[in-house]
């Protein structure tokens, strides 16, 4: 029988594969539950690693959408102050045209202008306000309800004239029977389709009924034909006679300009362009013996009230600028350097002109943001109107009126802003036509639309210089037939500072990444094998730590499962370590 004394035991502890291990829920001197919460830890770094990412992702986002709100602020307030409409479509601040009260009593008229009003005084004599006829009579019915004894018909309408001074004539003829009462023949009349031009009513006076028609519209006299009523011995008198008020009575009676004829209007309602282009009037009061006189100018409250809304979004872009938490990255550079296109000048102005900010009393500070010098803006707007404009916005002036630019040139060179754009329009003698632009001495072929009623759209050649130009030129049936002939024009333009800020801030807010800043940093950001937006950014994210989560969860169980086993094998061991420490004492005693 082998040695296996105690001394002989104790002389292979060193191969005792049991040595240093306990099997009472411990392996290797630690608990099971404690190197769980170290595997935990381990996943959760994971875990905390990919949420400080997302993380990250989303402050830089929100920071760069910040910047970017703070430049889209500045393009709002430039499209309020010079707008991007050219020509009759002109809109912004600059474009504004204000009614000014010169003398007359301000509440005879109401005046509304447009951004294509014509600057100057117009002096307007309010005769007579339009109004709606009426007319009714007194009768002796004692009872609205009590048949009247009539049959046959009467006939009722209005007279009025249509706008080439025509007389129109709306008339309804309404069909009687004896059982009809004075309230029968109202409902009668007023049931009918066709006499949506007047009404009948029926009121109460002591002792008796009036029967009263009233006029729809403006300026319509009211007309009762009782020819073929057969009364049939009741009281006719009941009826109301035909209005003893013409057309002209009924019409409001204006003069224009001092000019001592009068105009007829069918309401009180006179449309922009019928004496004035560009400015409608709502009568109120007549005034016969003082005219009105309004003043219709540049509007220089909404001129200096759309500078300062400028100057405060481009001063709070400074102020987001000057902050520590302020994005950081190639946008950022771009948009410090908007400062420098404020310091430009106005190009294409004329000599002598003012050409520059500060000149209107808008300085750019060593801080980087503007003061406006309000007495000096204001001064300069009431003398020098067109030249702040000109400093600010795109302005184009063409010498024959039947040319109207409806697009600026894409791109504006020097020639542009210093010798200006020729275009001529030419008619053949077999009465087609073609159209060229010329631009610093060269000629280049323009693409007409289709010419109608002797109107059509001039289009630059896309691959020339003048590309995104178009022109609307009017008046061509004037040109003779049968002969070559043309019709021509001069456009001059100019661009200012704000318009020079447009233009470099537009390619900054494209949301195309291969043309827009802010589009292509956002997806620098993100980075190329990530969504191109921030929501994909983050769902991405977002999923990449679920699974991290997942994978966590399934590793912890796996090693449960492990330990689980590890624990069957150490009850298996603990069982044989029992046995050999029984026969160990067995021996000893023996």
């Amino acid at each position: 029988m082998p040695d296996i004394s105690p001394a002989t035991i104790r002389s292979h502890e060193s191969l005792n594969p049991f040595k240093g291990a306990t099997f009472n829920g411990k392996v290797m001197g630690k608990d099971v539950g404690e190197i769980l919460k170290d595997f935990e830890k381990v996943e959760e770094v994971k875990v905390n690693a990919i949420k400080e990412e997302i993380d990250i992702v989303n402050k830089n986002a929100e920071k760069l959408s910040t910047l970017q709100s703070k430049v889209t602020d500045i393009k709002t307030s430039l499209s309020q102050l010079f707008g991007e409409g050219l020509g009759a479509s002109a809109s912004g601040a600059f474009a504004t045209r204000e009614a000014v009260l010169v003398s007359g009593d301000s509440n005879v008229l109401d005046a509304y202008v447009s951004n294509d009003a014509n600057i100057g005084d117009i002096s307007v004599l309010v005769k007579q306000l339009a109004s709606k006829d009426a007319v009714s009579a007194a009768g002796h019915v004692t009872d609205l309800n009590q048949p009247l004894g009539w049959t046959g018909s009467i006939d009722v309408g209005t007279t009025a004239q249509d706008g080439s001074g025509q007389v129109v004539h709306n008339t309804t003829t309404i069909n009687l029977d004896a059982s009809m009462s004075l309230n029968d023949l109202m409902d009668a009349v007023n049931n009918q389709t066709s006499t949506n031009h007047l009404s009948a009513e029926v009121t109460n006076f002591p002792g008796q009924y009036v029967l009263s028609f009233q006029a729809t519209n403006y300026a319509e006299a009211i007309s009762i034909d009782t020819t073929n009523l057969n009364v049939n011995g009741g009281d006719a008198t009941i009826l109301p006679i035909s209005s003893q008020r013409t057309v002209n009575d009924l019409s409001a009676v204006v003069q224009f300009r001092g000019i001592n004829r009068d105009i007829l209007y069918p309401s009180n309602v006179i449309p922009a362009g019928a004496q004035a282009e560009g400015v409608s009037f709502t009568l109120q009061h007549p005034d016969p013996n003082t005219p009105v006189t309004i003043r219709i100018q540049n509007s220089q409250s909404a001129a200096v009230t759309a500078i300062k809304t400028f100057v405060e979004s481009y001063n709070a872009l400074q102020d987001y600028l000057a902050t520590d938490d302020a994005y950081q990255g190639e946008a950022r550079k771009a948009v410090s350097h908007l400062g420098l296109t404020l310091s430009n000048v106005a190009q294409g102005v004329p000599a002598g002109s003012l050409n520059n900010l500060r000149s209107l009393g808008v300085n750019l500070g060593s801080d980087g943001k503007l003061t406006i010098d309000t007495p000096t803006l204001v001064n300069t707007l009431e003398t020098k109107f067109d030249q702040v404009s000109q400093v600010f916005g795109f302005e184009q002036k063409s010498t024959n009126s039947s040319f109207i630019m409806m697009n600026r040139p894409t791109l504006l060179n020097d020639d542009m802003l210093t010798t200006g754009v020729g275009i001529t329009v030419t008619k053949a003698q077999d009465g087609s036509f073609s159209a060229t632009m010329s631009l610093g001495g060269q000629n280049y072929n323009a693409v007409l639309g289709q010419p109608s009623q002797g109107t059509v759209t001039i289009s630059a050649d896309p691959n020339s210089p003048l590309a995104g130009m178009s022109i609307l030129c009017v008046g061509l049936d004037s040109l003779p037939n049968g002969v070559q002939s043309t019709k021509s024009t001069h456009i001059s333009m100019s661009s200012g500072v704000a318009d020079q800020l447009l233009t470099y801030i537009n390619p900054l807010l494209n949301s195309d990444p291969k043309k827009g800043l802010f589009a292509l940093e956002l997806q620098n950001l993100l980075g190329n094998k990530l969504d191109k937006n921030v929501t994909g950014e983050k769902q991405l994210l977002e999923q990449k730590l679920a699974t991290q989560k997942e994978s966590a969860g399934v590793n912890i169980q796996k090693q449960m499962m492990a330990f689980q086993k590890l624990q069957i094998v150490n009850q298996r061991l603990e069982m044989q370590k029992n046995a050999i420490d029984t026969m160990v004492k067995y021996t000893a005693k023996s």
